[in-house]
This record gives C-alpha cells, sequence and structure tokens, in this order.
C-alpha cells in the first residue's frame, strides 16, 4: 500500500465542505477519506511488464500486502504502529493458482511456506539486501480469514483461483523507521510455490508516541487485533482506555460501536449518536476546530458522520452490521 492520494480523492477533496454532508438514513454513503492518503514515502517502483508477464502466464504464486498503518476508523496523520504501546502490525498471504489443477491443502502446513523479510522502502530488493534476519524480528502465524472474519483453514486451492481466503501473520520488534515488507519463499513451501512479481505489501512506518492521538491509534490497532482473535474482552478494555484518556473520542466511540455489534442493540446506537454528536460540534479535543480543520480531516469527520447515520438505520432495519 503506497501512502499517495487517489485521483478520485484529489478530485472531490477540493469540493469537500467543512459541513456535514447532507443524506438521508438509508443512503450509504460515499467513502471520502482515503485511509493514509496523508502518507508520502518514496517507494521502489517494479517493472510493470514483468507483473503482466506473471498475470498472462501459469503457475503456483504466492502474494503479500501489509494491513494499514493506521487502524480503521483511527485518526488521520497518526500511525497505529507505536514503539512501547502497539508495535505489532500484520500482513496477509494470498494464493494463485494457475497450474491447471486443483492444489490440495490436505497434510500441509502453508503457515510455513512463506515469511517476512524488511528493506529500505526505495530501494530494489532484487539488489539490495534486508535490513537483518529473522533474529532482528519476530512473526508468528495468527489465523485465516475470510470476508474480514475468521475461518477454517481451506482444504484446497482450486485451478484459476486466487485463494481470497487469506493467512494473517502478525510481527513485532522492528527498529524505529520505515521498511518495506516482502514475502520470501521457505524452504517448507512446496517446489511449484513462486513469489508473485509485486511481492512488497507497502510499507510499515514505526514511530515514537509524540502526541495523544499516537497512542489512541495504538491503542485502536490493540483493540482490532483481539477482534480478530475474537477476544471480545480484551477489545472491550481496549475501548476503555482510549476513552478514559479521551472521554470525548470520536475513535472509542466508534470502536465501541464495533464492539457492541457484537452483542448489544441500546449500546450499538448509543454509542454511534456519540460519534455524530461529538463529530457534528467538533467536539473531540484531537480533530482540529472547524476553522482550522483542512480537506482530509474534513473527509475523515464527515465520513464518521455519515457512515454513522447509515449503520444505524441499517441495524435497525436489518439488526446486524453492513457489510462494507
Amino acid at each position: 500500500m503506497r501512502s499517495t492520494i487517489s485521483i478520485a480523492l484529489l478530485v472531490l477533496l477540493p469540493l469537500i465542505s467543512k459541513t456535514t454532508f447532507s443524506q438521508s438514513q438509508s443512503e450509504k454513503p460515499f467513502r471520502r477519506y482515503s485511509p493514509e492518503s496523508w502518507r508520502h514515502i518514496n517507494t521502489f517502483e517494479p517493472d510493470i511488464r514483468a507483473i503482466e508477464q506473471t498475470i498472462n502466464s501459469s503457475g503456483f504464486y504466492f502474494t503479500l500486502w501489509t494491513e494499514r498503518n493506521e487502524p480503521q476508523h483511527g485518526y488521520p496523520y497518526h500511525s497505529g504502529v507505536i514503539k512501547g504501546v502497539s508495535d505489532t502490525a500484520s500482513y496477509r498471504f494470498g494464493f494463485y493458482n494457475r497450474t491447471g489443477n486443483n492444489f490440495s491443502l490436505a497434510s500441509q502446513l502453508p503457515e510455513t511456506w512463506c515469511y517476512p523479510v524488511f528493506y529500505e522502502p526505495s530501494v530494489d530488493p532484487s539488489k539490495s539486501l534486508p535490513i537483518g534476519d529473522t533474529s532482528l524480528y519476530e512473526w508468528r502465524f495468527e489465523r485465516w480469514n475470510g470476508a474480514g472474519r475468521k475461518v477454517p483453514a481451506p482444504v484446497s486451492i482450486q485451478n484459476k483461483e486466487a485463494l481470497y481466503t487469506v493467512m494473517v501473520f502478525s510481527y513485532w520488534g522492528l527498529p524505529e523507521g520505515a521498511w518495506s515488507i516482502l514475502g520470501k519463499k521457505s524452504v517448507y513451501a512446496p517446489t511449484t510455490l513462486d513469489t508473485w512479481p509485486i511481492t512488497s505489501g507497502g510499507v510499515v512506518w514505526i514511530t515514537e508516541p509524540k502526541e495523544l492521538a499516537d497512542t489512541l491509534n495504538a491503542y485502536a490497532a490493540c483493540f482490532w487485533r483481539a477482534m480478530g482473535r475474537e477476544n471480545y474482552t480484551a477489545a472491550a478494555t481496549w475501548v476503555n482506555n482510549i476513552l478514559t484518556r479521551n472521554p470525548s473520542s470520536i475513535v472509542g466511540y466508534r470502536l465501541k460501536a464495533d464492539r457492541a455489534y457484537e452483542c448489544d442493540s441500546a449500546a450499538v446506537f448509543a454509542a454511534l449518536d456519540s460519534v455524530i454528536a461529538i463529530g457534528q460540534r467538533w467536539g473531540d479535543p484531537v480533530m482540529p476546530g472547524a476553522t482550522t480543520e483542512n480537506d482530509i480531516w474534513a473527509a475523515w469527520r464527515m465520513d464518521m458522520i455519515n457512515f454513522a447515520v447509515y449503520e444505524k438505520w441499517y441495524w435497525a432495519q436489518n439488526h446486524k452490521q453492513p457489510n462494507w
């Protein structure tokens, strides 16, 4: 994930008013904020011709991509990967099968097939050494994911299939700085397995906490890690930590709603009401005020409000969270 502003966002941002976008409750909102669009890191650009050749060829490939550094519903301009608070980040491996045959995963351990390596973001990995071996950092397999949820391990990868049920891994212990993450084939992988030309999943940056928003985003990252592990008690604890540090945190109430979807209708509505009220009055002290809010913050704030409005309507109609 390169942190560049999409063309759509560049077109839309100058048109965004700093007042709340008007929508009916049943109108699915258009997302205006692109996470990490504010981040600019000079990264190595691979040869697009090599990518096209691989797409058109046959074989069994894996690819890797990172989770966002900025946690879902986190504050803009701040990472969630913070030294001493939450320096654990995640990446995912997926597989592509164009061999002409189904590939059985019976008696296989695909979580041992690949591992992460890290480079300076701007260097060509084919001509450079990684920052160190796995003694410098640690990593582990977490779970299989499908449609954003934990799922059982698949039994096979069908021919002509991109396996969108992916393996999720965590890694930690990297030094402070920005690092490009790539996937490397291990000695345990099938001989037929190869790497996708773009094996880089983007850039992770490890920072020191300098502002309250850094710490709150780190707590939000811990919240999502707990939710991914289905540890809802721990997830609730991280939400409480956010709201203890900042009782008017729009992020805290947004995550409180995400947690409440697992258990409590009244809590969902109360948390979403708080998101709307705080956003409409610029009531979170971490956020800029009405006169100092730039286009990035305005797009993010309006997304928080408009999606909360829509989710309240959707939950009342369907008693479940929308599938975004």
